[in-house]
């Protein structure tokens, strides 16, 4: 489609419009510069990907975070605010989507269902669409992983400004000869989505969406905001009881299980096959197995290396419950533990001692680069960590997170996944349970911190940040 002059002035009619709740206006020719009328692209992707709209160049900040950024609000949220992407779910089968800056046509609106109204700021000229593929990630799982390709792949060219971006669902398979009789996507058939731009005086009056929204493609849907992937809740003590079953003890003195983590570790005693053949589900993580002992109750699976040909090398453990270990017994090789949760002694912390210690942690990840790698290293998948390395090793391909680590080493700050994570954590329990993850302390100690109260927290993280 060839690229057409904006062709009016200035003082262009000026179109009043609503959006979320406030008086928006919409400027369509009233800016210098050339922007497209329409462009329709075929994505590659699975079902249920999510799509994207950016410039690559706006979120080059981002290439290290991990595969689930997009759907953390504290990540997510201010890059959407700003203006330098939008992203939606929905179920389409392509998709096919058409880029326009002049609306709904007829057919469309017919077949429309519920849309959403994006802010999106426009600073290259062009602006692409991809899926959550399109992206780098520092946590891509096989060592020839390449980004899915952005399209169009010379962009669609908008002029520079603030934009109104409705992403309107289709369901276009409803629509007399959408289909072949074979259920295939005839020529004619319309879009899955249309996603309108039309330039706005300002754009945070439009609303901002913290996480990407679901379009279902019928005339009746509703857009519906997404749950982030993670809650701090994770990071506090869960509220159920560990039962009257036996536990099998893992001890892990040299790594940190922490509750709302996951963890690494290897099973040299082969802990999880015989749990399995005994019938023993509960397992809890120690420093050491004894009677009086801290630990966790945590959720495992095993990992069985890079493919079928390789043996379990280690478990990922996902801590929960802080308990105590009342009676040990050894069975068939097993240590079992009866166990009985921990109540933590209640205080109150002033927000401005938890500022206070989040710029602690913020000056300790600017002078310290092993703490900047601890950081990073946690951002992905616990499990992956390892795997990639050697995967990418034995391709001849580059350690992706020393990379990564190399450019934090300059410009550190923006966009760093688990600062910004830590930012977005209100309550001193969760914080300093983040923290004490972070500080890779181990094993009994951390298990220590977590049994004390959250002013005791406070007060001993800090002093171990003095001598990081």
């Amino acid at each position: 489609m060839p690229n057409v002059k904006n062709a009016l002035s200035l003082v262009s009619l000026t179109i009043a419009a609503s959006v979320a709740g406030h008086a928006m206006s919409f400027i369509p020719e009233a800016r210098s510069g050339t922007s497209e009328v329409s462009r329709t692209v075929a994505l590659a992707t699975y079902r249920n990907d999510t799509v994207i709209v950016l410039h690559p160049d706006d979120l080059a900040h981002r290439q290290d975070n991990p595969l689930d950024w997009l759907h953390e609000s504290f990540a997510y949220g201010p890059e959407s605010a700003a203006g330098r992407i939008l992203a939606f779910d929905g179920e389409y089968r392509g998709p096919v989507i058409r880029l326009t800056t002049q609306g709904l046509s007829e057919r469309e609106r017919t077949w429309a269902g519920g849309s959403w109204t994006f802010g999106y700021e426009v600073r290259h000229g062009k602006v692409f669409v991809g899926t959550a593929a399109s992206l780098n990630y520092v946590d891509f799982q096989k060592s020839n992983a390449r980004p899915r390709k952005l399209l169009p792949e010379d962009g669609f060219e908008l002029s520079n400004g603030s934009y109104a971006v409705t992403v309107h669902p289709i369901e276009w398979e409803s629509e007399p000869g959408a289909l072949t009789p074979d259920g295939k996507r005839t020529a004619d058939a319309l879009a899955e989505y249309v996603i309108v731009f039309q330039p706005v005086d300002d754009l945070h009056k439009i609303e901002t969406a913290s996480t990407p929204i679901f379009l279902e493609r019928r005339r009746s849907s509703t857009p519906a905001r997404m749950k982030s992937f993670s809650l701090q809740s994770e990071y506090e003590q869960p509220t159920e009881e560990p039962g009257p079953q036996p536990f099998a003890v893992v001890s892990t003195p040299n790594l940190p299980v922490v509750t709302g983590f996951i963890q690494a570790v290897p099973d040299a005693e082969g802990v999880q096959a015989t749990s399995r053949k005994l019938g023993i589900r509960g397992l809890v993580a120690a420093a050491e197995a004894r009677e009086e002992a801290l630990a966790v109750v945590v959720e495992s699976r095993a990992y069985e290396g890079p493919d079928s040909g390789h043996p379990v090398v280690s478990l990922t453990l996902a801590g929960g419950r802080l308990v105590r270990i009342r009676t040990l017994r050894e069975h068939q090789g097993l240590r079992l533990a009866e166990v009985e949760p921990v109540s933590r002694p209640s205080s109150t912390v002033p927000a401005s001692e938890i500022v206070a210690l989040k710029q602690e942690v913020e000056a300790l990840a600017e002078r310290s680069r092993e703490f900047r790698r601890r950081l990073l290293e946690t951002s992905a998948r616990g499990f992956l960590v390892e795997s990639v390395r050697k995967l990418r090793a034995r391709a001849g391909k580059p350690n992706l997170y020393e990379a990564a680590l190399a450019k934090r080493d300059g410009k550190f700050r923006a966009g760093f996944y688990e600062l910004d994570r830590m930012q977005s954590l209100t309550s001193a329990e969760a914080f300093t349970t983040w923290l004490i993850h972070m500080l890779n302390l181990p094993m009994r100690r951390g298990l220590e911190l977590l049994a004390r109260s959250d002013a005791d927290r406070v007060a001993e993280l800090r002093q171990i940040l003095t001598v990081r």
